[in-house]
């Protein structure tokens, strides 16, 4: 339901007056200010009110006006979500104390390609945090105050995007940011994306925020494995203290580091696990329509090793993110097979899918489409039932598969129903 009124510390749903159907979940920080920074968010499934949920907390201490899209989604195209972008910042503007001078972009994964293309196209964005994706497209803007944060996980397959996307980035902004973290291909959790909010406030990026999160970092006791994470968070928190005064002997200590041979060995280890990665990435593209059943279980169940350790090095975060490469792999093979009609191999490639990634909402949904399709629909409503257990919450693709019709009868396909309109 959409709601028109607007309460300080509540999440609404609201959709513009005027301009294009923009439905979006909004958030009004509860501290009273002359105005507010804004930051609009795009979620690649259009899961706005989630991603302002994990975030309302940082909205509040940074005061922060949370605006996420919940219709903008992957598969759009610019001239389709770039009007509903900007009728969420006008309409945002119009009702509301926001200064124009911090408009911010957040998108992860697909929603981060999107905030770039938006900050390519006017000149009202302020800058960008994008998460899982690597955009080094963004050097075209040439203002010297625009902003750029990127985050990506040590688990996922995007990692090595984002990082070879920094040089070209930081030749062109001197406000460039990145930020890794032990995490998959996620929205990164509030805690690491406090990083970006201390970065964008204008009312509370205050020195005790900024020296706090320095120090958390420079406190941190690494293992000898781990030197390449102390080499990425040392590069991390050595361009927030551009913005913190003293912390003199913690700054020195960073550049030292950072100009040692310790960090030199780390960044040469980081690079050749990216050359491992590629040439990885490559074989399992070509084994997806080559290979059977049987190597792939033994390949997977070969890269889900690394996974279950608990102490791991960076080459086991490398097949960590394969993990995660077969697993966005299969997810575009299936979409395009069942796309086609063509069920043996949707039913193949799932058969990877679920290997590679077995909790994830995807393979359930799919598998309940896959069952539909070839009138298995006791085991396709097993599937949806577990798809909605694992977080799956599109209701546009849901509700437009035609797949789905001969379950409506079905009692238990009708309370499946009901739990996903309820989200």
């Amino acid at each position: 339901q959409v709601n028109t009124e607007i309460f300080r510390g509540e999440i609404v749903s609201y959709q513009p007056a005027n301009g294009p159907d923009s439905p979006f979940s909004l958030y009004y920080p509860k501290d009273s200010c002359e105005n507010y920074p804004l930051l609009v968010i795009l979620d690649p499934h259009a899961a706005g009110k989630q991603v302002v949920e994990k975030y309302q907390q940082l909205a509040d201490k940074y005061d922060v006006i949370l605006a996420a899209s919940d219709k903008v989604q992957n598969g759009m195209i610019p001239n389709q979500f770039l009007p509903l972008i900007n009728s969420i910042i006008n309409e945002v503007s119009s009702v509301l104390p926001v200064d124009t001078t911090k408009i911010y972009l957040l998108g992860f994964s697909g929603g981060a390609r999107m905030a770039a293309v938006t900050a390519m196209s006017q000149d009202n964005i302020q800058g960008i945090i994008t998460c899982g994706a690597g955009t080094p497209e963004i050097a075209r803007i040439t203002r010297n105050d625009f902003l750029y944060i990127g985050m990506a996980g040590y688990r996922d397959f995007n990692f090595s995007e984002l990082f070879h996307s920094e040089k070209a980035i930081n030749e062109q902004h001197k406000q460039a940011h990145f930020l890794y973290f032990d995490g998959a291909h996620e929205w990164p959790s509030d805690s690491t994306m406090e990083f970006a909010f201390a970065l964008i406030s204008s009312q509370k990026a205050d020195k005790e925020s900024l020296s706090d999160l320095v120090m958390s970092s420079f406190k941190k006791n690494y293992k000898p494995h781990d030197e390449w994470r102390k080499y990425l968070d040392y590069r991390a928190v050595q361009t927030l203290t551009q913005n913190v005064q003293g912390m003199k002997n913690e700054k020195e200590a960073m550049v030292q580091y950072l100009k040692g041979s310790k960090s030199q060995m780390a960044l040469r280890e980081i690079e050749k696990n990216f050359e491992s990665e590629y040439a990885s990435m490559q074989e399992l593209q070509q084994s997806l329509t080559s290979k059977d059943s049987v190597w792939w279980r033994k390949k997977i169940s070969k890269l889900w090793l690394a996974k279950d350790k608990v102490q791991k090095t960076s080459a086991d975060y490398v097949d960590i993110r394969l993990l995660g490469y077969i697993s966005i792999s299969c997810y575009m093979y299936v979409t395009a097979a069942l796309k086609e009609g063509d069920l043996n191999n949707a039913a193949r490639f799932l058969d990877v899918y679920l290997l590679a990634d077995p909790t994830n909402s995807e393979v359930s949904y799919y598998y309940g489409v896959y069952f539909a399709r070839t009138g298995q629909y006791q085991a396709a409503i097993d599937s949806l039932s577990n798809a909605l257990d694992r977080g799956f919450s599109d209701y546009a693709r849901w509700n437009s598969e035609e797949a789905f019709i001969p379950l409506k009868d079905s009692l238990r396909y009708i309370d499946l129903e009901s739990r996903m309109n309820a989200l």
